[in-house]
């Protein structure tokens, strides 16, 4: 999986430094708000399309 491969790039790039795996905690919780944003923003869109359909 994805996730097992993802650990392992950021164990290999991390290692025992706990400050680089404090940065890449935040940086992974940014990245998934960010997604979160934009699955909410698809979301809204849909229902606004359904709300006011075209023709």
């Amino acid at each position: 999986h994805h996730s097992n491969l993802a650990y392992e790039m950021t164990a290999e790039l991390c290692g025992t430094d706990d400050a680089k795996w404090a940065e890449a905690t935040v940086a992974v919780k940014q990245a998934l708000q960010a997604r979160i944003n934009l699955w909410d923003g698809i979301l809204e869109g849909i229902k606004a399309m359904f709300a006011h359909p075209v023709g």
